[in-house]
């Protein structure tokens, strides 16, 4: 088995959280969060408001949104089951993949 440091390998995102909420509760980051961020819809489904456009999202749909981006959302019903991970890296790399977007969704 090789361990990262012996492939002497760097990677241009440091990942902060990797995870899943089957029972996702509702979350309000007037600010944004600190850090990039995809969330997928495993089932269910979800009101999001990202940078103030609502969006409703359901199984195997998805967002991604940079850091910084004004979010809420919750379940729409009984079941919002939400796959999540979160990272940190420069503005530049996210710009090269969506351009000058905030946020995508999936």
């Amino acid at each position: 088995i090789l361990h990262m440091e012996q492939l002497n390998l760097k990677l241009p995102f440091l990942l902060n959280t990797i995870g899943e909420s089957p029972k996702q509760q509702p979350i309000d980051r007037p600010e944004g969060a600190p850090w990039n961020q995809f969330i997928w819809i495993k089932s269910g489904k979800g009101f999001f408001t990202v940078d103030g456009e609502p969006y409703i999202l359901g199984e195997g749909e998805g967002i991604f949104m940079r850091r910084g981006v004004q979010q809420n959302y919750s379940r729409i019903g009984n079941c919002l089951h939400t796959r999540y991970c979160t990272f940190f890296t420069p503005d530049s790399l996210v710009d090269y993949c969506i351009g000058e977007k905030r946020y995508i969704t999936f």
